[in-house]
């Protein structure tokens, strides 16, 4: 129904009315694109920012709090699909050491 009334609207519009009433739709879609590709960047470094929290305190807690901030400045660096390795490797962490090499081999 909404669509038919815009329909019937249009057909009494000049040339240049119909492109202005295009121009405005072209923007608007645009405009939408772009909240769209807003939020999913948002949700993106959501989960990127807990994923380095969650494996901060993983590593905290294995190590007792002993993290340093050179090693916390190089997890923040860190990809999604890293953060996932390395949270899947805390298990074989025996000693900072462990957790240093493999960062370094990153």
């Amino acid at each position: 129904m909404e669509k038919a009334l815009h329909l019937a609207n249009q057909a009494n519009l000049s040339r240049k009315e119909l492109e202005e009433l295009h121009k405005r739709e072209v923007f608007i879609e645009d405009r939408r694109g772009e909240v769209i590709f807003a939020r999913e960047e948002g949700r993106q470094e959501g989960l990127e920012i807990g994923m380095q929290r969650l494996t901060l305190g993983l590593l905290e807690r294995k190590f007792s709090g002993e993290i340093t901030e050179s090693i916390r400045e190089n997890i923040q660096q860190l990809s999604m699909e890293k953060l996932e390795d390395l949270g899947g490797a805390i298990l074989s962490f025996n000693s900072l050491e462990d957790l240093s090499n493999w960062l370094a081999e990153l």
